[in-house]
């Protein structure tokens, strides 16, 4: 085997799940900020916008994870309540064979199969809730959030080898000192502009300061602000992760 062959064979990888958060697109990629500061990891990236917990959990099953991974994040729920802001994203999500929950039962029991499999090629999973539908913290759609916010916590108490990241906690202690508008993307015209022509961060920054927003492009996918509290958040949790087990098995 040659010297590169086997680096690349002994890099640790990181694998995250997830929907347009973590795909990098509308708004600031975490994703590449963390591959800029983990060049000694090889980071996979499996988010895909539009994702809710039972489309998410349909595209892993039908993925090969061949190779074990040594970390995963999953980051997944937005999208299963965000869906319910207009009949546009509602039509939309029906169109792109992406159904989404009704119900926390539902969320919990396809959630728990996400993790089932995931469990079969990871050492270690990290869960994170989701986290934004308009900055503003106390609206009716951070309600419902935090309360698949919840389920998630107590998914993840009940497997040994899954941590809850409690991101959500970290960035609403901040953002209660701030008056945010009350901005959110019902528009998917809006949204595809967006990701068209706000593709520097210098943009997508400016847009946030106009929609006085301060973590987010449009209330749900991050600018350079909320990229970099994400990444700072993960970059940290990997760094202290001190579990290097080789053994790929159950989870519970």
């Amino acid at each position: 085997m040659s010297e590169k062959a086997a680096e690349q064979q002994s890099q640790r990888r990181i694998a995250f799940f997830g929907d347009s958060l973590t795909e990098g697109f509308p708004g600031v990629a975490y994703f590449e900020i963390l591959k800029n500061r983990l060049p000694e990891y090889k980071l996979l990236n499996y988010g895909k916008g539009g994702d809710t917990v039972i489309s998410l959990y349909r595209r892993i099953k039908d993925t090969q994870l061949d190779e074990p991974i040594d970390m995963a994040f999953l980051w997944v729920g937005t999208n299963d309540v965000f869906v319910k802001i207009s009949m546009t994203h509602h039509v939309f999500k029906t169109l792109s064979n992406k159904p989404w929950v009704s119900n926390p039962e539902e969320f919990e029991r396809y959630y728990r199969l996400t993790l089932d499999i995931l469990c079969q090629h990871t050492n270690k999973i990290i869960t994170v809730p989701p986290l934004f539908m308009g900055e503003d913290v106390n609206s009716k759609w951070n309600q419902e959030l935090g309360g698949l916010s919840r389920v998630i916590e107590q998914v993840s108490d009940s497997y040994a080898k899954v941590k809850y990241l409690n991101l959500r906690k970290i960035i609403f202690s901040i953002l209660n000192d701030q008056k945010p508008s009350e901005y959110l993307p019902t528009s998917l015209t809006r949204i595809a502009l967006d990701t068209v022509l706000l593709k520097q961060k210098e943009q997508i920054d400016k847009k946030s300061v106009e929609r006085n927003l301060f973590f987010t492009l449009d209330g749900v996918h991050l600018n350079s602000n909320g990229a970099e509290i994400v990444a700072a958040t993960f970059l940290e949790t990997i760094k202290n992760s001190e579990e290097r087990s080789s053994i790929i098995g159950a989870c519970k």
